[in-house]
């Protein structure tokens, strides 16, 4: 039984769908430039796939997890083949070791509390082959945002079936533990001409 904690319900993979259908092209090389055929790869935090299906695509052996089942349904849409489960990432137990584990767009940033970054950490230190890599990306204080006291629309995007998905979101910087903190909700408007 999978524990709920999902934070990606159908209207954020809706959204995320219309806004972030396709990993940027930098960042993609990037992650690609270490990947080698005929090595184990795995992506934890894979979502819908942005990364994992272009690096299927390419040959590579590539596995993902991920909590959100809604994301991982539209991975399946995209390539009903991917290699994936449904798992927090601190309970995954994978059966064999990787190459190579990568975590892209500053996902791992989700995670506020650093006891849980560290544990992740550990994690998936165990994961990894004896000359395994683990490549990550963060935010840092360069992208802090500016504090805000109420909630502002952040993005307002339409989807095919004309509704309207309105994400508002508000900012706030803890100095002591030097984290971003940016609680966001999210609606739908049903659009009527």
């Amino acid at each position: 039984m999978i524990e709920e904690k999902n934070y990606y319900g159908n209207l954020c993979t809706e959204m995320y769908e219309i806004l972030h259908a396709e990993a940027p092209q930098d960042e993609l090389n990037f992650y690609l430039s270490y990947a080698e055929k005929g090595k184990k790869i795995l992506e934890p935090l894979c979502g819908s796939g942005r990364f994992l299906v272009p690096f299927v695509e390419r040959g590579l052996d590539i596995s993902g997890i991920d909590l959100s089942n809604e994301m991982l349904q539209k991975l399946k849409q995209k390539l009903p083949e991917a290699k994936v489960v449904q798992a927090d990432i601190i309970k995954y137990s994978p059966r064999e070791k990787f190459d190579y584990i990568f975590i892209s767009s500053g996902s791992v940033s989700l995670f506020t509390d650093t006891d849980l970054c560290k544990q992740i950490l550990c994690r998936i230190k165990e994961w990894l082959s004896p000359m395994g890599k683990f490549v990550f990306a963060v935010d840092t204080i360069a992208n802090r945002c500016t504090d805000d006291n109420d909630y502002a629309i952040a993005v307002s995007v339409k989807t095919k079936e004309n509704f309207e998905l309105v994400l508002k979101s508000k900012n706030h910087y803890d100095e002591q533990s030097q984290t971003q903190l940016s609680p966001e909700f999210m609606k739908c408007i049903v659009i009527r001409n």
